[in-house]
């Protein structure tokens, strides 16, 4: 069974890096270029995995993980934060305030994200 990640990234480029890597890796990878579009995709449809920027237009990658880990499909579910603010970023505060499994700091390699995902998917399922 493949796992379904959603990646929230308004970089095309970039999305569709992660999008190639991800599903040469066994994923589906559904992509939104917002914070507003990622929020309307999770709601439509459940995803294992929430990959998403921090700095989005229309609703900052932070307020998304907040807003989805009010919702019971997506409390456990685990939620990537991939920042450019790697020095700006007060790490421990951000993950604790927003619920998030992992912060990556930009630029992410795809390897690293694929790897972290496999690692928290076989965390999950023990």
């Amino acid at each position: 069974m493949s796992h379904s990640i959603l990646i929230v990234e308004d970089n095309a480029v970039m999305a569709h890096l992660l999008q190639f890597n991800l599903t040469r890796a066994g994923f589906e990878v559904t992509i939104a270029c917002n914070g507003n579009s990622g929020f309307e995709k999770a709601v439509a449809d459940r995803f294992d995995v929430v990959v998403t920027d921090h700095q989005l237009p229309g609703m900052l990658g932070t307020d998304l993980c907040k807003s989805l880990r009010e919702m019971a499909q997506y409390r456990s579910t685990p939620i990537i934060l991939c920042t450019a603010k790697g020095l700006e970023l007060d790490r421990a505060n951000v993950v604790k305030e927003c619920g998030l499994t992992e912060v990556l700091f930009k630029p992410v390699s795809p390897r690293k994200l694929v790897s972290a995902i496999n690692d928290l998917l076989a965390t999950a399922s023990v």
